[in-house]
């Protein structure tokens, strides 16, 4: 599939999830970056999430990944139990949060491998330097994103890519965490709060 038809499927992602949540959990810019992010994650590859929330990121990855015709492996880390989703202004509770996960990973077709755990137990089910793509977008609290950044960076292979969401002030654990763990060796994507290990 082309750039063009990338950008494509890209809106009709976004289109598609505007018409079933009150508001995006991603701005576009950050749609962008995770297509950016995951067009390269290589065949027979292993991406994993955490935190699917209502799966826009997995679906975006997924699709720009090719990962159903290129056997990646697509793994999402979540409890689908802490989260009050009402807070954020999104038309799902905590408790239907993973039937709707559910139903849009059947409506885009996608086999994911769903660890319902904490995030600090499920690592200990991944191999060390077996994942292309990580996504840490879980709990928001400084311990459990350092957390989260220490237990995972050993997945990733090397030459892999280690991201995450939501680095802004409204997040202050996320800045904090993400500037303790790696100083200046990271990047902000610009117009977006994906952050990037270098």
């Amino acid at each position: 599939m082309g750039q063009i038809n990338m950008e494509e499927q890209l809106k009709e992602i976004i289109k598609y999830f505007s018409t079933r949540l009150t508001s995006l959990f991603l701005t576009v810019e950050d749609f962008q970056q995770l297509l950016n992010l995951a067009v390269n994650v290589p065949e027979n590859g292993r991406i994993v999430e955490i935190g699917a929330g209502a799966g826009c990121s997995l679906v975006t990855m997924a699709a720009a990944s090719k990962a159903k015709t290129r056997g990646i492996e697509l793994i999402t880390i979540d409890l689908f139990q802490k989260a009050n989703y009402l807070e954020y202004g999104y038309n799902i509770t905590k408790e239907s949060a993973l039937d709707k996960f559910l139903e849009n990973m059947k409506f885009w077709e996608l086999d994911v491998k769903l660890l319902r755990e904490h995030s600090a137990l499920a690592y200990k089910k991944i191999e060390d330097k077996s994942v292309d793509l990580l996504f840490i977008d879980g709990d928001h609290q400084y311990a459990e994103i350092k957390a989260d950044i220490i237990n995972y960076s050993l997945k990733v292979k090397d030459g892999g890519i280690l991201c995450g969401h939501d680095y802004q002030k409204c997040h202050p654990g996320v800045v904090k965490a993400v500037d303790e763990m790696f100083g200046k060796n990271f990047q902000v994507f610009k117009d977006s709060s994906i952050w990037r290990r270098n």
